[in-house]
C-alpha cells in the first residue's frame, strides 16, 4: 500500500480576506485556474539521498519529466522540453535564466522540479522507501511573475516491495492535479515585467532575499511574516 503526503501548493505572497455572503471580490481579488497553454519544463534535479547524488540517481529527473509531462498532456496542457546545456539535471537553474528559456521556446510558462531526499530499501529490511519533490515552482514567461508555488516537499511512499518508479508515478499525477485545478489571484497574470538584469537579485521585493532563498525558506515552513522579516536589512 502506498502512502502519499498530500500538498497544495499555493502562490503569491498575499492572504486573501473572506468574503460576505453576497459581497463582490475586487480584480484584484478575482481568483482564477491557470490557463492550460504551452509550459516548458527544465530538466528536474536528480534525487538525492542524504543530500548528495547516489548511484542510482541519474535519470531520476529524466524519467519524473516524462511522467509529468503525460500527466499535463493528459489534463489539456501543451508540454515543450528544452535540450540547451545550461540546464541538466545536476543543478537547480536560477529563475532568470529559466525565464529566459520559457521565452525563447515561446512558452507561456515555465515549471522548475527539483526532487530531493529518496530511499530505495532492500527487500526483507522492512524499511519503506519513499521519494520526494523537495521543490516545484510555475513562472509566467510574460511578466516572470511568480504563478504558483509548492509550499512544501511533497513526498510518496510505500513498502520496499516493487519500484521506486511508482512513487515517481504518483508525485507526477498529484503534482498535474494540482496545476489544473488550483485557482490563483488573477493579478499575477496582468503584472509588469520583473525580470531583473542579471546583476541583480531577483527578491521580487522580499528585501535582500533573493527568489530562490525565499522559496527555500518557504520550503522550509515559514511563513510569509517570517520570510519578510529574514529579508529585510
Amino acid at each position: 500500500m502506498t502512502r502519499l503526503v498530500p500538498i497544495v501548493g499555493l502562490i503569491l505572497v498575499t492572504t486573501f480576506p473572506a468574503c460576505h455572503r453576497g459581497a463582490m471580490r475586487s480584480s484584484e481579488e478575482r481568483l482564477v485556474s491557470i490557463p492550460k497553454r504551452k509550459v516548458l519544463i527544465l530538466p528536474p534535479r536528480d534525487m538525492i539521498q542524504d543530500g548528495v547524488f547516489h548511484a542510482i540517481s541519474p535519470g531520476t529527473g529524466k524519467y519524473l519529466l516524462s511522467q509529468v509531462r503525460a500527466q499535463l498532456e493528459k489534463q489539456g496542457w501543451t508540454v515543450l522540453t528544452t535540450d540547451a546545456p545550461e540546464f541538466t539535471a545536476v543543478i537547480i537553474p536560477d529563475v532568470r535564466s529559466s525565464i529566459l528559456e520559457g521565452r525563447r521556446a515561446s512558452s507561456d510558462y515555465v515549471l522548475r522540479l527539483v526532487l530531493g531526499e529518496f530511499r530505495d530499501a532492500a527487500p526483507m529490511t522492512f524499511r519503506p522507501d519513499f521519494v520526494t519533490l523537495q521543490s516545484a515552482d510555475l513562472w509566467s514567461t510574460k511578466n516572470a511573475a511568480l504563478v504558483w508555488l509548492l509550499s512544501r516537499p511533497l513526498v510518496s511512499s510505500g513498502n520496499n516491495l516493487r519500484s521506486y518508479h511508482r512513487l515517481v508515478d504518483e508525485i507526477a499525477e498529484i503534482l498535474a492535479d494540482e496545476l489544473s485545478s488550483v485557482e490563483v489571484d488573477a493579478a499575477v497574470f496582468a503584472k509588469t515585467d520583473q525580470l531583473p538584469a542579471a546583476s541583480e537579485p531577483a527578491g521580487g521585493g522580499m528585501g535582500s532575499c533573493t527568489v530562490d532563498q525565499v522559496l527555500a525558506m518557504k520550503n522550509s515552513g515559514m511563513t510569509d511574516a517570517q520570510v519578510k522579516r529574514a529579508c529585510v536589512k
